[in-house]
């Protein structure tokens, strides 16, 4: 069987164009960003959940990314689903995770790698992810290239934390808030990211 045969079949292999909106294709991409092999009663269990992270996060940011200035639809979704396990399995930054992103697929076009690298992110942290796309609820998130995505978190927690109390009190000009989507609890979110 040729090899071109073999990556059809692979759904994953599609490009972010072509996203399918199969239950079976779901799992595959919660199966890949969070390294859970289910049971399909535990699959079942949880259903709401993972179809409301499918439909509202993973489908829309990948149309998203689709559409206006910096359009990424070639990149296929394994290439985007090994970057989110990258970010999971260890603390780079995300200059770090665009250079490994260009030598693995052969892109180079830095504000499409940027694009893919914030897509990723935005698909493993439901945050309103500048530059990303789609109508995400809440104040943009600016993942800095310097910074780790768990440090990007981390200042953003540290943010929501003082604006609940008095930020104005320690700062007079600081009108910085960083809301979470209405979409999403903490309780999901930590059940959810890994976080």
């Amino acid at each position: 069987m040729p090899f071109n045969m073999i990556e059809a079949k692979d759904p994953l292999q599609s490009t972010l164009r072509r996203t399918p909106t199969t239950a079976a294709f779901s799992r595959l991409v919660i199966r890949e960003i969070w390294s859970h092999e289910f049971t399909h009663h535990q699959y079942i269990e949880y259903r709401g959940l993972y179809e409301s992270y499918f439909t509202h996060i993973f489908d829309e940011l990948c149309t998203a990314t689709c559409s206006g200035n910096l359009q990424i639809p070639n990149f296929t979704h394994i290439q985007i689903l090994e970057v989110v396990r990258n970010l999971k399995s260890r603390s780079c930054t995300k200059e770090e995770a665009a250079q490994s992103f260009s030598l693995s697929t052969g892109h180079t076009d830095e504000d499409l790698v940027a694009r893919a690298i914030t897509l990723a992110a935005g698909l493993l942290v439901p945050l309103n992810f500048k530059s990303v796309g789609g109508a995400r609820r809440g104040e943009l998130v600016s993942w800095e290239d310097g910074d780790s995505l768990s440090q990007t978190l981390a200042k953003g927690v540290t943010t929501m934390a003082n604006g609940s109390r008095s930020l104005h009190d320690s700062c007079m000009l600081c009108t910085s808030t960083w809301r979470f989507s209405r979409i999403f609890n903490a309780r999901q979110l930590a059940y959810l990211t890994g976080f």
